[in-house]
């Protein structure tokens, strides 16, 4: 029994997916492992691997030659029973391999944004033939289902899970650094956002916040609200101009890039996260929020909802009212911060769950039926 799994990146760029692609990857070593399955996974971006997750004769990349690494995974896949895609602009070889071999079980994750619009003919034929669709997100499965037509029948929910080498806890030292680092006096309250600034993405709910903070600075006046993650420098200038005609740009700070060891201090140094995004598949940043014990503020339209089912101290909200959000944020910050390690999301959970659908797919391969 072999498996295959196809990603574009894991370990050499960051992201909701990459965060996604090592805990998936994680288990489905260990899986296998278990089950005596042979396994090889292939990257088509990575320039590195991370042993914790998986070990370097499993793991091969092309540091993004797709020419080979098209080649090789073709090569791989039709010797493979199973084929697990980790993304849907996969496709192209993903349809190669279905044309050599019909036989080959595909299994195709869908996070959230990809496949909710008009797709290529390449992705459409991978989505109508995949043996299975792994959905992080129940609004990603009714959009498989509304918007491709595809058969429910095919399609799981898989949630997404907090890493298991996610660092809940910061120290006091490191959490009094940050706020020195930031300038930020000790009576401040802190909201939180972790997202790519892109001048291309504006959906991720900061505009929103920024506009809500402004209403609020007679309420609260102590508010600062710290974006953290990369950006470009129109949407930097875009966001700081937006900032400072609303008259609060001594009330926010663009951190930038923050590298996954940094994190739980700048969870730890908030009083509440918030990111009324309308486009998350799931949003692994709201469970490592909670974890952490933040109050979370997330929107209503979109895959977050999943994100916060289990959330005793969360707040979905319209995420084009400001109104709302201004309260959901007044209220939040009130809020004690209560850390729950042992989340909703676990990756136990997440293990469990991939376990199942492992042996779902098995027993669903003819020659594998009489062994």
């Amino acid at each position: 029994m072999k498996i295959v799994f196809l990603c574009l990146s894991t370990f050499s760029t960051t992201g909701g997916i990459q965060q996604f692609n090592k805990s998936f990857i994680k288990a489905l070593v260990d899986i296998c492992e278990v089950n005596e399955y042979e396994l090889s996974v292939i990257s088509s971006h990575d320039k590195s691997v991370d042993s914790r997750y998986v070990t370097n004769d499993l793991y091969e990349y092309y540091k993004g030659n797709k020419a080979l690494f098209a080649i090789h995974a073709v090569r791989e896949c039709l010797k493979a029973d199973v084929v697990i895609a980790g993304h849907i602009n996969l496709a192209p070889v993903l349809n190669v391999i279905r044309q050599l071999n019909a036989d080959t079980q595909i299994v195709l994750i869908a996070h959230g944004i990809e496949v909710w619009g008009k797709l290529s003919k390449a992705a459409q034929k991978v989505v109508g033939s995949a043996h299975r669709i792994l959905a992080v997100s129940q609004y990603t499965r009714q959009m498989l289902i509304d918007q491709h037509k595809v058969e429910s029948g095919k399609i799981s929910v898989f949630h997404n899970t907090v890493d298991s080498y996610f660092e809940m806890h910061a120290s006091t030292d490191d959490v009094n650094e940050l706020r020195k680092k930031h300038n930020l006096k000790a009576d401040r309250k802190v909201i939180f956002s972790l997202s790519r600034l892109l001048n291309a993405e504006q959906y991720k709910g900061y505009d929103i916040t920024l506009r809500a903070i402004a209403t609020l600075v007679d309420e609260q006046p102590q508010l600062h609200y710290i974006i953290g993650g990369g950006y470009d420098e129109a949407e930097k200038a875009r966001v700081m101009s937006l900032a400072a005609d609303l008259q609060i740009s001594d009330q926010v700070t663009l951190a930038g890039f923050i590298e996954d060891a940094q994190l739980p201090r700048y969870y730890g140094l908030a009083d509440a996260f918030v990111m009324p995004s309308k486009g998350e598949g799931f949003g692994i940043v709201f469970i490592e929020a909670l974890a952490c014990g933040l109050p979370v503020v997330a929107g209503n339209q979109d895959g977050s909802v999943d994100a916060m089912a289990h959330a005793q101290n969360g707040f979905l909200v319209n995420p084009d009212d400001v109104g709302e959000v201004a309260r959901a944020i007044s209220s939040a910050v009130q809020l004690p911060k209560v850390a729950r390690p042992e989340v909703y999301y676990h990756y136990n959970r997440f293990h469990e769950r991939l376990q199942q659908e492992i042996n779902s797919v098995v027993q669903s391969i003819p020659q594998m039926r009489n062994v």
